[in-house]
């Protein structure tokens, strides 16, 4: 069997993030790494005023470029480029085996390219391949920009020299002379005030764990080194030993402070080598295990549990940690700059945080792997308190102290946001700067996927129920943890709700517009030979008199202008202008050729006829009327010949009138050397220029605001406190400062195209590329020796492209929109069909334009789309298209919460959305195929979605406004406050079994004597954190309303955990051939080491009850048939030919329900832990934690269960998730490990590892980085009119959806051997001709890691689609060329993965 793997959507988690000036023009950026994807983000302040009285927006994060890498990178980190043209700075970003690469951005391709790639594993001899335990790889780049550095093993330092040392190559420096165990490293950073570049490593030499810190504690060591790669004569400048062993963080402090914080779950130190450390200690936890000198901060009772932080100022860091809390440390100084205090503030509640990253002044960007992303706004107050209600041991030093009255106001401080005290004459005063935050904006994010099942699909209409072959269910995912935890509701598709269906006549031209200013809602346009009819948008829809129009002829277009106060109706010969039934004026064309085709944008009508011309008609308002007047173009014609295609842009984001580089804004100046000289002794900067030699003024940038990224305290710090958006520094434009101006495009029929700018109608951009598809579109026409094109002046004729074998095939331009989108309808977007493919084009700026040419191009988004089923390899030869003059892409202004959106019509429809997220295709597949779709504005449902079936019927569907249409796969996030373990769906019944826990406070201890179980309490002293565990509740979940019904929860003790929970069919004692469905649930007793594990099965049967009177519609109820003890804990559960299958720690178990008890009949032992049991058939798939995948089988007629098959590999992967996969007859079973490894077995019933026992045969591995959490098999599609005539054959085929840690959706399928060996030997291809992000390898990035033997298996059988689907995006000359390496045609290439696209899509 061969395979196919394919990733449908893209991560949305973040776990690296940073700020920077990465992009040329004013602002800086953000940048994140989640998976395997890096965006970049700017800061959008700006909005449109629709009104006056309208409330200011808040400040949001807008997607402005996503890139996809092979590997999912471990480090980032912004390098400073002090003499970079451009003003901007480079990324580094490191990869596991020790690898870095650095990246800047590219002006002229407006895309992110690595510049250098550096292998530090080869440096020191470690092996390429992959090893399992690997230290962590840490990155850290100089302030000054001169090197990037990464820890190696074996206390080596892998060094990437820049700035002064740019002439040398990569090095790698050993430590080993200075006598230091540089072993576990926690932490490295560069530390600011030294002469030579200084980095701080934290490490722990002794790898201290809870069972040690009695014995060896306080293990952690932090060291500065002095790097000096000019001698190589590396030395300490400082080193400090036996700090707590809790540390995990190590931040650096900026100047004039200096030093790093660190930080630990226990612990918060601030060291530094011109002070004496200052520490505190958050709990009580860890007393009695270290011996550094800390103050008692014992009354927070906090804990940080993978801390992350940043600075915000010179003596102000922000920590987040994954219990959800956001924490401030605040340093106070002297008058040295030293610090001799340091204090921990809550600030507020956020997500389980992974990454924190300073912005702008004013604002933090809080990212997340299980809960959603949010950007936060603070601003500063001044808090003062006494000393004594902060640290514990100056209590005796007040008189007249209450102890309640201490305790209540420290807490109510600290957590409930105390209003600032004015108690400013007092002794022992503590001023400390607070901060007030506010959530301004969210991202969406799916979060890590723990499992996948059915759902019965919500709000869907009866008319997609009868659609033949397209399977009416959804898909639901349990995702995140604790306060993330929720449910993913997942559509497989854009489906709207219908509210009314209406048939007209198939040769009735449709139009949706106002007829008057007085009104808001639409009505529905009907036009034909000899008749033109105006109907009411409503339920029964009415038919209206039409007034003061032509219904002679048919009409073409039919518009409103001047918000509503015209009509402007277009027929082939003339244009007709009416005001509330009344005519106006009617104006005759006097064309040569009827009009085909009209588009308008106020106050601009363009019009083909039928011979291929194009004018250009301008309307304006005089005398209460309005007075349309032919434009010229600047040759003086008017009229442009051959003309395929047409698009009005309304363009208000200036980058079309941006004809000369020098127009640009904010573009960075750089100032010469020794123009600017700073005297060497100053008053403020004298004692810093004696000792370290560098002046303190010299670090501050242009703008006195940022300092490396930090901010500095000047005279404005105050101003942008109180109002963080003056602060801003962004590319976003404002829309309110820019004015609308209008451009034409146009295309032709030898596959040109032109932009003409308005009024003068002159040319501002031509290519002749467009025809091709390239990934990057520039204008060419300062090409004096161009391709020689066939100029033709005939619409009858095409271009023609030659191969080399001689056949022809014709291309035209068929249509193209210019969607102007995102925040503030500022970016814009080219779509262009060419004969039935589409794609997305992104105007952006060029920064290094000359100034006689254009200052933008268009960049190819990650978008394809193809419009026909019909294949192309059939066509062959006879393949032609004519110039149809026919749109395939319908704007829509606004539908529902959603504006500027384009339909793409045709037999496969499509909505595509470019919003803050990012831009998203997403199908319209309930739908055979769509003739045109507008926007419909109605009373009730707002703005809803009208499009035209092919049988004539006008369909009306709004959109769910719970569903979401902006992020890569439709859906919605039910969230909840507690962990979602397992979800069990009962589809007859519209519900599901829901295992939730919450977490709380242990403070007691479970033990059992005599098979009764007791407990006993735990006293502990005061600031003394006790561990918490969850406590679990099984409970029905409506599907209806995405509610839990609180009536039916069943609570567990918090000593039992629920470790499986699943629906099996057991065998009825009184006729074995029937089964009846329970409810399994599987615990596990938390108890101590000394005592063995126990567990209880469950079973559930569910009962009709009386419905309870406060909720009525709750008629079902868990009813106990089943509860019992096991000596060991139940870890998984599910049913198979009636019986019971149980894994119970190593063993297998088989048990038959008779007579209201389980009675054993076979056991097996696994000698491991079973995680996972899948039945299929008379099969069952054993998921062992260490030893892979065992099939099982239960023979009935000798009561035995024994193994068919097993890996007969025997090494440490730890497993997540498996399945089965079938086709024609055969199955295999899929595996995903932590690693993020997917691996492919079959069965031959040969290679047995002993005479019993057969091996399960590793026929393909591919490393996905990202790693496979649940599985779920759909059926395949037969819906398409692709597989019409192979409807068995798609019958026999099954396809896997998937999930990961990292939030990605994607499929397994099984591929035929022709079409395997086709693209494979296209993958071999594009991964050496294709150049990929980071300069990644791509056979390097898809071996398994770690590489169990040494025969190869990674890649060999297996395609990876997503990887492929680049030949999509490739310029189509640069395809043939391919094409002709691999020894098929383009064709067929594309017909491959055309129908690989397709078995995907209707999922």
């Amino acid at each position: 069997m061969f395979y196919c793997v394919d990733e449908v959507t893209s991560s949305t988690t973040i776990k690296l993030s940073t700020y920077g000036k990465i992009i040329p023009g004013p602002g800086e950026e953000l940048i994140t790494i989640g998976g395997k994807w890096l965006r970049i983000f700017r800061l959008n302040p700006y909005q449109i005023k629709k009104k006056e009285n309208q409330q200011p927006k808040d400040t949001e994060l807008e997607q402005i470029y996503s890139l996809k890498l092979l590997e999912e990178p471990n480090g980032l980190v912004i390098v400073n480029c002090q003499n970079s043209e451009d003003g901007t700075n480079m990324v580094a970003i490191s990869f596991p085996d020790y690898r870095v690469t650095l990246n800047k951005w590219d002006t002229r391709l407006n895309e992110l390219t690595a510049i250098s790639h550096h292998d530090f594993a080869m440096d020191i001899s470690i092996s390429v391949s992959k090893i399992c335990h690997r230290e962590s790889q840490f990155l850290a780049a100089d302030d000054a920009g001169s090197m990037v550095i990464t820890n190696l093993p074996d206390s080596h330092l892998g060094i990437v020299p820049l700035g002064v040392y740019c002439h040398r190559k990569q090095e790698t420096i050993s430590l080993k002379h200075l006598k230091i165990r540089l072993k576990n490293i926690l932490g490295i950073s560069f530390t600011a005030g030294y002469v030579k570049p200084t980095v701080l490593i934290l490490y722990d030499a002794m790898k201290t764990n809870i069972g040690r810190a009695a014995l060896i504690s306080d293990t952690v060591a932090l060291v500065a080194v002095c790097l000096d790669l000019d001698t190589q004569g590396h030395s300490i400048i400082w080193h400090t030993k036996g700090l707590p062993s809790d540390l995990k963080t190590l931040l650096p402090i900026p100047d004039p402070v200096g030093g790093a914080i660190l930080i630990g779950v226990n612990h918060i130190l601030y060291m530094n080598q011109n002070c004496a450390p200052q520490g505190i200690s958050l709990n009580g936890c860890s007393d009695d295990f270290t011996k550094f000198p800390v103050k008692d901060f014992h009354h927070l009772e906090v804990d940080l549990q993978a801390p992350v932080a940043t600075v915000i100022s010179c003596s102000e860091v922000l920590i987040g940690s994954s219990n959800g809390s956001l924490y401030s440390i605040h340093l106070t100084t002297n008058e040295t700059s030293s610090v001799n205090n340091i204090y921990l503030l809550k600030v507020c509640g956020i997500p389980n945080c992974s990454a924190l990253t300073s912005l702008s002044p004013g604002y933090v960007f809080v990212g997340s792997h299980v809960g959603n992303h949010l950007l936060l706004e603070y601003t500063k107050e001044k808090f003062t308190f006494k000393e004594a209600e902060i640290f514990a041991d100056t209590c005796d030093q007040i008189e007249d102290t209450e102890i309640d009255e201490e305790i209540r106001r420290v807490e109510e401080f600290l957590f409930e946001r105390v209003v600032p005290s004015s108690e400013d004459d007092s002794r022992g005063l503590i001023r400390v700067d607070g901060l007030q935050m506010r959530k301004v904006d969210e991202l969406f994010n799916y979060g890590p996927i723990r499992s996948l099942n059915i759902a019965p699909p919500e709000n869907i209409s009866e008319k997609y129920k009868d659609i033949a072959n397209y399977h009416t269910f959804d898909v639901f995912g349990i995702v995140g943890h604790e306060g993330d935890s929720g449910i993913l509701h997942l559509q497989k598709s854009f489906r709207p709700i219908i509210l009314s269906e209406h048939t007209f006549n198939k040769s009735c031209n449709l139009f949706c517009s106002k007829l008057t200013d007085k009104n808001d809602f639409n009505y529905i346009v009907s036009s034909k030979v000899g008749e033109l009819t105006i109907h009411s948008v409503e339920k029964q829809m009415t038919k209206l008199k039409s007034l003061g129009f032509d219904d002679e002829e048919q009409t073409i277009f039919f518009t409103t202008s001047h918000k509503g106060k015209y009509c402007i109706q277009v027929t082939k010969t003339k244009i007709i202008i009416s005001k509330e039934g009344r005519l106006l004026s009617s104006v005759v064309l006097n064309l040569s050729s009827n009009v085909v085709l009209v588009k308008f944008e106020e106050p601009l009508i363009g019009m083909v006829t039928e011979n291929g011309n194009l004018y250009i008609y301008r309307v304006r308002e005089q005398d209460n009327s309005l007075v349309v007047r032919r434009r010229a173009f600047s040759n003086g014609s008017h009229s442009l010949s051959s003309v395929t295609a047409f698009d009005i842009i309304r363009d208000k984001s200036g980058i079309y009138n941006r004809k000369f580089t020098d127009s640009l804004t904010n573009t960075p100046i750089k100032i010469k050397k020794n123009e600017k000289k700073e005297r060497d002794f100053n008053i403020d900067n004298a004692t810093e220029h004696a000792l370290y030699g560098v002046s303190k003024s010299l670090i501050l940038n242009s703008n006195g605001i940022f300092c490396n990224g930090y901010q500095n305290k000047n005279h404005q710090d105050e101003e942008y406190h109180r109002n963080p958006k003056k602060a801003i520094q962004t590319s976003a434009i404002d829309p309110d400062k820019m004015e609308v101006t209008f451009c034409v495009a146009v295309c032709y029929f030898d596959g040109s195209m032109e932009i003409y700018a308005l009024p003068q109608l002159c040319i501002i951009f031509k290519t002749n590329e467009l025809v091709f598809l390239p990934p990057k579109i520039w204008d060419n026409s300062y090409i004096k020796k161009r391709i020689k094109y066939q100029k033709v002046r005939n619409h009858n004729e095409t271009i023609d492209i030659e191969r080399e074998n001689g056949i022809q095939y014709k291309m035209l331009i068929k249509d193209i929109m210019f969607l102007a989108c995102g925040l503030n309808s500022l970016i814009q977007i080219m779509i262009v069909r060419v004969n039935n493919q589409i794609g997305f084009y992104e105007a952006k700026l060029m920064y290094n334009a000359r100034n006689d040419r254009p200052a933008f191009m268009f960049s190819r988004l990650q978008h394809h789309w193809d419009v026909s089923s019909v294949c192309y390899e059939n066509v062959g030869d006879e393949m032609k298209f004519v110039c149809d003059y026919k749109q395939t892409f319908h704007y829509l202004r606004e539908l529902g919460r959603y504006k500027d959106i384009c339909m793409i019509s045709g037999e496969y429809p499509a909505l595509f959305y470019y919003g803050k997220h990012g831009s998203v295709l997403h199908h319209f597949n309930v739908e055979s195929y769509i003739d045109k779709c507008f926007s419909i504005n109605t009373k009730t449902h707002g703005s809803i979605l009208g499009y035209v079936t092919e049988t004539g019927s006008l369909i009306q569907a709004k959109i769910d406004d719970f569903i979401r249409y902006d992020i890569p796969y439709p859906g919605k996030k039910i969230s909840k406050k507690c962990t979602v373990h397992h979800m069990v769906p009962m589809l007859l019944r519209n519900l599901a079994i829901m295992v939730t826990s919450e977490e709380i406070d242990l403070d007691r201890v479970w033990y059992s004597v005599n098979d009764e179980k007791f407990c006993e309490h735990v006293n502990v002293q005061k600031g003394f954190l006790l561990p918490k565990g969850p406590i679990y509740r099984v409970s029905f979940f409506s599907m209806n309303n995405w509610m839990e019904i609180p009536t039916t929860e069943i609570t567990f003790p918090d000593h039992e955990y629920v470790t499986c929970c699943s629906e099996v069919r057991l065998q009825i004692e009184e006729n074995p051939k029937t089964v009846q469905s329970y409810i399994a649930v599987g615990t596990s007793f938390n108890q101590s080491e000394e005592i063995q594990s126990r567990g209880r099965i469950i079973l559930y049967e569910i009962i009709d009850v009386v419905p309870d009177p406060e909720n009525p519609t709750c008629t079902e109820k868990l009813k106990e048939a089943y509860s019992k003890e096991h000596k060991n804990g139940v870890t998984a559960l599910t049913g198979l030919n009636g019986f019971l299958m149980s894994g119970m720690g190593t063993k297998v178990f088989i048990w038959q329900y008779r007579d209201g008890e389980l009675h054993g009949i076979s056991f097996l032992d696994r000698n491991v832990y079973i995680t996972r049991l899948v039945p299929f058939r008379d099969l069952l798939i054993v998921e062992d934690i260490c030893n892979g995948l065992a099939v099982m089988r239960y023979q009935k007629e000798y009561k035995v269960l024994s193994v068919v098959a097993e890996e007969a590999r025997r090494f440490l992967r730890l497993s997540l998730a498996s399945d089965f996969i079938f086709r024609d007859g055969q199955m295999a079973f899929l595996h995903g490990d932590k690693q993020g490894n997917l691996t492919f077995y079959t069965y031959n019933g040969s290679g047995g590892a002993n005479r019993n026992i057969c091996a399960l045969t590793v026929t393909s591995e591919i490393y996905l980085s990202s790693p496979i959490s649940a599985f779920l098999n759909i059926k395949c599609n037969n819906h398409d009119k692709f597989f019409i005539e192979r409807e068995g054959y798609c019958r026999q085929r099954q396809s896997v959806l998937y999930g990961t840690l990292d939030g990605d959706l994607g499929f397994v399928d099984t591929i035929d051997e022709q079409h395997y060996r086709r693209l494979a030997f296209l993958q071999i291809v594009l991964s050496r001709v294709m150049p990929q992000g980071c300069k990644l390898n791509f056979r390097i990035s898809r071996a398994v890691d770690p590489i169990p033997h040494k025969i190869q298996s990674s890649l060999r059988n297996v395609l990876d689609i997503s990887f492929i689907r680049q030949f999509f995006f490739l310029d189509f000359r640069v395809q043939q060329k391919i094409a002709k390496r691999v020894g098929r045609s383009v064709w067929t290439i594309l017909d491959d993965l055309l129908e690989i696209d397709h078995y995907f899509r209707y999922h």
